[in-house]
């Protein structure tokens, strides 16, 4: 499994091991109970995370979900119903209705279309229940876009911008040290995904703002062999603002803070080797394989 907030897995104990599965396959089972089959695929690491870290805040502990015979794990049922669960799930699926959007905007892509094709009953039903989150999220990418267009170059501010809405509107409040987590959380993975993506955006002509600040570009190797210290500084500035936020609501996070610590302080760090070293690492995510893979490039 793929991604960039993932656990250290080697360093989480067995119960912790267990009950990081628990939220993910939840995540999952929320998905097609609510939205259908088909939005199963965008299950993704990032909000797993942001249920881990939102429930712990809540004080909400995931129960272990009754047994169930099935094909597939995916019939499996939700373990509980709860209001952050449905509203993760919501924003999954909203966060990959604006992010086929975006790829609409930069061009042509045959798999998002049918991305678009598939999904578009569960966008319906989660942008007649979740308004308010539809949204938020999109008022991030809108900041992003106003960004782009500007030439911006600076990578964690465009990071906070896009998302800070999402991160606000999923935590119930402006400013609070869990709105301030997902938002940090948000940056460092932008960060990460636009150093991952150099040479696909190279090649796509997409916006990345580290080729918007760079001049001639060879390959992604050679661009962050140049470029390591800033790099670095970048990803740590916007993992020092989510680390603060966690240390406010780590007392709170009660069982569940060995996952976050494990997630904050270790997987983080590993995605952020492996992304430095010049390894790709966003590759497996299913959300990312339905974008932004084929696209035509927008005219100049």
């Amino acid at each position: 499994m793929l991604g960039y907030i993932v656990p250290s897995y080697g360093k989480l104990s067995a119960s912790d091991l267990g009950r990081y599965r628990r939220f993910y396959c939840e995540g999952c089972h929320r998905l097609r109970e609510g939205y259908g089959l088909a939005s199963t695929v965008l299950v993704s690491f990032d909000m797993t995370f942001a249920h881990i870290a939102l429930a712990a805040v809540a004080g909400e502990r995931l129960e272990k979900a009754a047994e169930r015979r099935a094909p597939l794990c995916v019939f499996g049922r939700c373990a509980q119903d709860s209001e952050i669960s449905e509203r993760v799930a919501a924003c999954t699926v909203l966060s990959a209705k604006w992010e086929l959007e975006d790829d609409r905007v930069d061009g042509w892509s045959v798999k998002s279309g049918l991305a678009s094709v598939a999904l578009g009953r569960a966008i319906e039903r989660a942008e007649r229940a979740h308004g308010d989150l539809d949204e938020a999220i999109g008022r991030g990418f809108a900041a992003l876009r106003s960004m782009e267009a500007e030439g911006r170059a600076d990578a964690v501010a465009m990071g906070r911008a896009f998302g800070r809405p999402m991160a606000e509107a999923l935590a119930g409040s402006e400013g609070s040290p869990a709105a301030r987590l997902l938002e940090g959380m948000s940056a460092a993975v932008y960060v990460l995904d636009a150093i991952d993506d150099l040479e696909d955006d190279f090649a796509s002509g997409a916006y990345n703002p580290y080729l918007e600040a760079s001049g001639a570009f060879a390959n992604k190797r050679a661009y962050v062999e140049r470029n390591a210290r800033e790099l670095a500084a970048d990803v740590r500035e916007a993992m020092d603002a989510a680390r603060s936020a966690y240390l406010e609501v780590r007392g709170a996070a009660g069982d569940s803070a060995g996952i976050l610590d494990n997630i904050i302080y270790l997987g983080m760090r590993d995605s952020a080797k492996r992304v430095l070293s010049g390894e790709r690492v966003s590759a497996g995510d299913l959300r990312t394989l339905l974008c932004r893979r084929d696209r035509v490039p927008p005219p100049r």
